[in-house]
């Protein structure tokens, strides 16, 4: 189906998924601070974006391997966002026996 090859996404896509993911980051942060009373730090919530646009940009590629529907593509990349690290963790977990080849 030439409508979900991601070839043929237009560009306001690929920005839409990116901007799910690192505002999945910025509300995990948001949280955070106000769960454990903390003080606002820029840094941190760079680094927080940093981690959560590289987990989206993971979780956008393996929906689209997977040939998820495009909404769940998009709830699943704003998700891994908020997961951040936790994130990484599981698909870490998950898939370095497949990197080992051991599927």
């Amino acid at each position: 189906m030439p409508e979900k090859d991601p070839q043929n996404y237009s560009l306001l896509t690929y920005m839409a998924f990116a901007a799910l993911s690192l505002w999945g980051g910025v509300v995990a942060y948001l949280r955070a601070i106000q769960k454990h009373s903390r003080a606002f730090r820029w840094g941190e919530l760079f680094i927080q974006m940093a981690v959560s646009g590289f987990v989206g940009v993971l979780t956008l590629l393996l929906t689209w391997y997977f040939k998820a529907p495009l909404p769940l593509c998009g709830f699943l990349t704003g998700m891994s966002g908020f997961m951040g690290s936790e994130a990484l963790r599981i698909y870490e977990k998950r898939y370095s026996s497949v990197m080992r080849g051991e599927s």
